[in-house]
Formats: C-alpha cells, structure tokens, sequence
C-alpha cells in the first residue's frame, strides 16, 4: 500500500521527469475523465498531500490521483516497453521524451482551480 514517503518520492520523481515540460499527449482509460484538455499545457509543480498526488498544468487544471492499495506512477523513456501490462494503465501522459503512467489508481480527477480549493 503506498504510504506518504511512497508518495512523496513519486512526486519528486514526476517533477524530475515531467516537471516544466509541455503535454504532448494525454489519456485516461476506463475512469471517463478527459485528459485532452491538458495537451500543450506545461507541468507546472508536482506536490504530495499526504496521500493525493496533484500534477498542475499551466493552463490552471490540476491532476489529481489516490493510490489507495494498489495505484502507482512509472516514468518511461516515451517508446520504451513498460514493466506493468497495459490493460493496468489509468491515465498515460506523454512529455516529449518521457512518459508518466498511472497504473491501476482507482481515484482519477481533473480538477479546475476551484474544485481544487475545495
């Protein structure tokens, strides 16, 4: 089960990665939520609230994920095969050469920047 420094080392993790770098694709699979609006916005900031994960886009939209017991991020090479089988990927956000998967997260939002004050 991720705990805080899980998700504090995956926070820190992303923003090396994908952290100033503009969305060149995004999705988000079985959960309904549309992702396109994030594609040639920039990530602006990676944080760890406790156990919430929110990646901000420049355009004011914020993504946010709970691991509960079974959710975690990967950051590949864009291309390169990834360690986890597809059918587990929950929202894949590529980066030019990289790409952030979120595998299995059962809590996905895209939220605006009131939702996220509430």
């Amino acid at each position: 089960m991720p705990e805080g420094d899980t998700i504090f080392r995956t926070a820190a993790s992303l923003r090396r990665w994908i952290g100033g770098r503009e969305v060149t694709a995004a999705r988000c699979v079985r959960l309904g939520v549309d992702l396109a609006p994030l594609v040639g916005q920039r990530v602006e900031a990676v944080d760890a609230r406790a156990k919430h994960l929110l990646i901000h886009f420049s355009g004011g939209r914020t993504l946010h994920t709970h691991m509960r017991m079974t959710g975690s991020w990967h950051v590949y090479p864009t291309g390169e095969r990834w360690r986890k089988p597809a059918h587990q990927a929950r929202v894949v956000l590529e980066c030019g050469a990289r790409t952030a998967v979120c595998f299995n997260a059962p809590v996905i939002e895209l939220l605006d920047e009131r939702a996220l004050r509430s």
